[in-house]
């Protein structure tokens, strides 16, 4: 069935998403380069034509994860009215400057003590970084452009690993964090949601069928769910993760995600209730074929062929109405013959929109 095929890719995309630090690791294409007995991955993006980004990374086992890049006017306006509560080193032009993404005690002080470590940073800012990442498995440093061959910028990487690597020293109790694993489940929640919305859009391209008796009775009330679910988010990211230095990044990550697959989630998820937690006694309507139909599609890259059924009497059936045509599978498109009866087999809907549950042919 297919809510059993995209519960299945929602948990996989919620696992990937919760246990990324344990499935991260250097990219398979990067070239290894040793300074001062640490291995410093250079990893080139390509696309097609050309490079467009660069990551050195270097393996990295810590408690500790956080995010640092350049403070923007919208991270300080969420300081200002209380929502961010950022870690503060007391250097001014530092603190001025970087984004601190992290609630650790540990790297708190860490990045509070070591002067060194602060002006690893700036630098590795200053030079075009675009953020410094560490998962609990890697520290990860993302350029554009290609800065493969800039030996400076490897030694600098390193330079900040060796800074940090005494950081567990500073950990402090079991729950040192204590925002890090609500801002992951969080975030995996968010692309599990987007991951369900992606395999209801599979299923549609797969199965072209009509599936409600009125074809546009499931946008008005899936289209509202949608924008249910995601106020719904939003109102819990903002209050489990108020006073963290990663809760407005969230409701913009929530707000680029899911203003694309909410709409899509919203519509899937509000049929997949109505139609598997529906109980109710089947409906069935007699009909005339009259005709059937073959018709040939054209996308860019594909052609595909669309199956319909015309049939011809009631236009309502115990307060249902039914149309005059409808698109079936390939299947049922075979035992269809004009001019035989066909049994429509209708279910009333958990939230009473009517779908087709199947067709049996005379």
């Amino acid at each position: 069935m297919w809510i059993i095929f995209k519960i299945i890719v929602a948990i996989i995309a919620f696992g990937i998403r919760f246990f990324n630090k344990y499935l991260q690791r250097n990219s398979f294409n990067a070239n290894t380069v040793q300074i001062d007995g640490v291995e410093c991955a250079v990893t080139p993006l390509r696309n097609k034509n050309s490079t467009f980004g660069t990551v050195l990374s270097i393996d990295f086992d810590c408690r500790s994860v956080f995010k640092l890049s350049r403070e923007t006017a919208f991270d300080r306006w969420c300081k200002s009215v209380g929502f961010a509560k950022e870690i503060q080193s007391g250097d001014r032009s530092f603190d001025d400057s970087v984004y601190i993404a992290c609630d650790s005690n540990a790297f708190a002080n860490e990045i509070t003590q070591d002067p060194i470590t602060r002006s690893t940073v700036l630098e590795l800012l200053a030079d075009g970084a675009e953020y410094i990442y560490c998962n609990g498995r890697i520290l990860l440093i993302r350029f554009s452009g290609d800065r493969t061959q800039e030996s400076s910028l490897q030694t600098k990487a390193v330079a900040l690993y060796k800074q940090l690597s005494d950081m567990e020293r500073n950990w402090r109790g079991i729950f040192a964090d204590k925002f890090i694993l609500k801002a992951i489940a969080v975030e995996a929640l968010i692309w599990s949601i987007a991951a369900y919305a992606f395999g209801s859009l599979f299923e549609y391209f797969v199965n072209k069928t009509d599936l409600y008796v009125d074809k546009y009775s499931i946008i008005a009330p899936g289209l509202t769910a949608g924008i249910g679910i995601i106020c719904v988010l939003l109102l819990l990211i903002t209050f489990f993760l108020s006073g963290s230095s990663r809760g407005h990044r969230l409701l913009v990550e929530t707000v680029l995600v899911l203003g694309i697959s909410t709409p899509i989630f919203g519509l899937a998820l509000y049929s997949d209730i109505n139609i598997n937690l529906d109980k109710s006694e089947s409906v069935w309507i007699e009909k005339t074929i009259y005709d059937k139909q073959k018709i040939k599609r054209r996308s860019k890259n594909r052609t595909y062929y669309t199956y319909h059924l015309y049939i011809t009497g009631p236009l309502k059936y115990d307060e249902i109405p039914v149309p005059g045509h409808i698109q079936i599978s390939p299947e049922d498109f075979e035992r269809a013959v004009p001019g035989e009866k066909v049994n429509i087999e209708i279910g009333r809907g958990r939230l009473n929109l009517a779908w087709y549950r199947s067709f049996q042919f005379r």
